[in-house]
């Protein structure tokens, strides 16, 4: 149970689902290859999440201390180990892909890498540096196939709504990461002005959705699928931040909503 909360399964799970998504949107699905892919995309969020608890070891006694390091559940040295489980079938898996898949998984770690390390102490950057390693997801699974025009359109939506839902990551953690001495929006520059970061990257995302349809890659199942299961829901996900400023349960549902976002991006294909 420590290791399964240390690997974070949900965000494995997804992050597997859009490698598999990015291989379908290729338009020639080598099944053997892309489930390679995704166990590799899986393992390696595992490996990032892990990581991240490591290094933060200290600032979770006081930020997040219901985690298994700061509970005393486990050493960071045992986790340490555990987190090269992870890794290395990660980087194992991604040598029987093809080239510009093992350069998307190499940009990808060092991307998380640097995350943990560096990045998250900056404002903006840090929901950035997130939000680029999650939308390569698509491209790690779509260099797999025949055509990498799909997997771009799904890298450009994924960029946005990512940031949307790290700026609501931002504003539950908010808290936490003043403890922490972690430089997001809301901390650096107040609780309201994240809010008003988050409501505009939403719109953003809202609008990008509508481009693979107007310009005519995307046909109308797309359309009525993404129109209701993820551009209604985040519409009333911003209202509901605003009203009840209950950011936790916006951020859950904005990340169980990738799902909704995936099958929309599946139907995509299919007309």
């Amino acid at each position: 149970m420590v290791y399964i909360r240390l690997a974070r399964p949900l965000n494995a799970g997804i992050a597997g689902l859009v490698v598999l998504t990015g291989a379908w949107l290729s338009g020639s699905l080598d099944w053997p290859l892309a489930i390679v892919a995704s166990v590799s995309g899986a393992l390696l969020i595992a490996w990032a999440n892990a990581d991240n608890d490591i290094l933060d070891a200290e600032t979770d006694r006081a930020a997040h201390p219901e985690r298994p390091i700061p509970q005393g559940r486990i050493s960071p040295e045992r986790a340490r180990v555990f987190s090269w489980f992870l890794l290395i079938p990660a980087m194992a898996l991604a040598a029987f892909l093809p080239p510009f898949s093992i350069l998307v998984f190499l940009a990808a770690m060092v991307l998380t890498a640097l995350y943990n390390r560096t990045l998250k102490r900056f404002p903006v950057v840090s929901n950035l540096a997130v939000s680029l390693a999650a939308a390569l997801g698509f491209l790690y699974g779509g260099f797999t196939g025949r055509s990498i025009t799909g997997p771009l359109w799904a890298s450009f939506l994924a960029l946005f709504y990512h940031m949307a839902r790290e700026s609501f990551k931002s504003l539950e953690d908010m808290q936490a990461d003043r403890v922490s001495g972690r430089r997001t929006v809301p901390v650096a520059w107040g609780e309201k002005a994240g809010m008003i970061i988050a409501t505009a990257f939403a719109c953003l995302m809202i609008v990008a959705t509508t481009l693979p349809f107007i310009l005519g890659y995307f046909g109308i199942f797309y359309l009525i699928a993404v129109l209701v299961l993820v551009d209604g829901v985040w519409i009333g996900l911003v209202a509901y931040m605003w009203i009840k400023r209950n950011y936790g349960a916006v951020s859950v549902a904005a990340k169980l909503d990738m799902l909704a976002a995936l099958l929309a991006l599946v139907l995509g294909r299919i007309g």
